[in-house]
């Protein structure tokens, strides 16, 4: 959840908020946008969604990235992007029997029945992260109970575990395209979750920041150019 200020009515600022998930996806939207509006002074702040959502509905911060849908009706979000969770396993000897050929799948993750991975660990992150919250939402939609949940503090650290074939996690390709791991995985599509980690833009329904919407603009055009590319 991570975005943009730009201040008052007129003003040529636009602040950028959000958690973990700005870090993914700014980078690839922000020089676009300041390439296009050069006057236009952009701030970032990065916390956690609560916070950062909180900072919106004061109007400390005009725009937020985020993959989860506010519950505050002063709030609008706009759709930029599909992002849909996986869920991604070491490409192991025993997968590689069951499934020939599909390391790496991440463009066209393999169906599956959760049910068959309830021996496994599931890694997650912080009570407090995005990621986190989407793994329960997931683990009460499937009735899916893994025999072992472990905690780490980042997507980063879940990758580097699920390569070392220590569990499994749920994450979605924007992070995995950022993270980038040495070692081979699998991916499993969640189709009945599909859009629920789609990456939103988050501001309030009375803002007068004129660049949030060309944000939005520029924002949805670069990533779907990207998405296009892959």
């Amino acid at each position: 959840a991570e975005f943009l200020r730009s201040g008052r009515a007129q003003a040529q600022r636009l602040h950028e908020g959000g958690p973990l998930l700005g870090i993914y996806v700014l980078p690839r939207i922000v020089p676009d946008f300041a390439e296009q509006f050069p006057s236009v002074d952009q701030k970032i702040v990065e916390c956690s969604s609560a916070e950062i959502l909180k900072q919106l509905d004061h109007d400390d911060v005009d725009l937020v990235l985020t993959n989860l849908r506010p519950d505050n009706p002063h709030l609008r979000y706009e759709r930029l992007m599909g992002d849909p969770v996986v869920l991604a396993t070491q490409y192991d000897e025993q997968m590689q029997q069951y499934y020939p050929d599909c390391g790496n799948n991440l463009e066209h993750p393999l169906q599956v029945d959760l049910s068959q991975f309830e021996q496994q660990t599931l890694i997650v992150l912080r009570a407090w992260q995005n990621m986190r919250i989407v793994a329960e939402t997931i683990c009460r939609h499937y009735s899916f109970a893994p025999q072992r949940v472990v905690e780490v503090p980042s997507l980063s650290s879940a990758l580097s575990l699920v390569g070392c074939g220590r569990g499994m996690t749920f994450i979605c390709p924007s992070y995995v395209h950022c993270i980038q791991p040495q070692n081979p995985l699998i991916y499993f599509a969640l189709d009945q979750m599909e859009g629920l980690t789609d990456v939103l833009a988050v501001y309030r329904s009375d803002t007068r920041n004129r660049w949030v919407q060309e944000f939005c603009r520029c924002a949805i055009r670069k990533l779907g150019d990207d998405s296009a590319g892959e």
